[in-house]
């Protein structure tokens, strides 16, 4: 099994190629504790970066905890973010004012035919908050499952930075 490592505050950061946006390429590095991953580079045109980099470290962290496939965990999720989940109304403080948003709410486990060999990822919560206020409109992504000392929670919310405005 792979030895897991809690990050407290990290930061990622999202560089994209300037041009047209056909032949755009995304890179995102992800910084916590004085170190530094870069991603593989993907076109712009695959999806919202920030969001299949923040599912692809929760579901590699799953597996690493768990011992399981990624390739399952990863066709579970997509079927969750496909097919299921709550949609709600709420607020989001957004540098220092609130911003109307919705929150979406997935279990993409809730029903698997192998959920008890997941464990407490067997309830894994996944949580999007998104709002037109936001640039890239997602302020928060948030994967939880378990609790106490069994927790695993992973979590990436939109700051702006001082030098990006």
């Amino acid at each position: 099994m792979e030895r897991f490592q809690p990050i407290e505050v990290g930061e990622v950061v999202l560089r994209m190629e300037r041009g047209d946006a056909a032949g755009r390429e995304v890179e995102i590095t992800m910084i916590a504790d004085g170190r530094k991953r870069v991603l593989d580079a993907f076109p712009a045109s695959a999806g919202n970066p920030v969001l299949l980099a923040f599912l692809e470290s929760s579901l590699r962290s799953m597996a690493g905890i768990t011992g399981g496939s990624p390739f399952y965990i990863r066709n579970r999720l997509r079927e969750a973010l496909q097919s299921s989940g709550d949609v709600l109304s709420t607020d989001y403080e957004l540098e220092g004012r609130k911003v109307a948003a919705q929150e979406l709410v997935f279990h993409p486990f809730s029903t698997d035919p192998n959920a008890e060999r997941m464990g407490a990822f067997s309830k894994l919560e996944i949580r999007f908050v998104v709002s037109p206020d936001v640039p890239g409109y997602f302020a928060l992504f948030s994967a939880r499952a378990g609790e106490g000392t069994d927790a695993f929670s992973e979590e990436i919310r939109f700051v702006q930075k001082e030098d990006a405005k």
